[in-house]
């Protein structure tokens, strides 16, 4: 899946967790136990230095049930046909998922 959100991470949590609590909280997604950070990227925004992992996370069920802060959430291939380009979220998952699974980056992704 490729949420277009982020959450809080607070210096407790590793970005597995942090992943791992907002699946949870945010699309009421029940996980298994694996998770892996595909990329971490330093961005900014209004003068605001944050961060941006891509991370990957089993679901053990195909149902979403968003919460009141997120107003679209679906799956997307893991072929990446469907996943929007239009967003920079989508561009670097979309990257990171290419990069995981060893293929070239597609045009519009880097």
């Amino acid at each position: 899946m490729a949420p277009a959100r982020g959450g809080y991470k607070p210096a407790r949590e590793t970005p597995e967790q942090a992943a791992r609590r907002e699946c949870v909280e945010e699309l009421g997604v029940t996980l298994d136990s694996s998770a892996l950070v595909l990329e971490e990227h330093v961005t900014t925004s209004g003068g605001r230095k944050g961060h941006l992992m891509v991370v990957r996370l089993h679901a053990l069920s195909d149902e979403i049930t968003p919460n009141g802060e997120i107003s679209q959430a679906r799956w997307v291939a893991v072929d990446l046909t469907d996943l929007p380009h239009d967003s920079a979220v989508s561009k670097r998952v979309g990257s990171a998922l290419e990069t995981h699974l060893g293929r070239p980056p597609r045009s519009g992704f880097r």
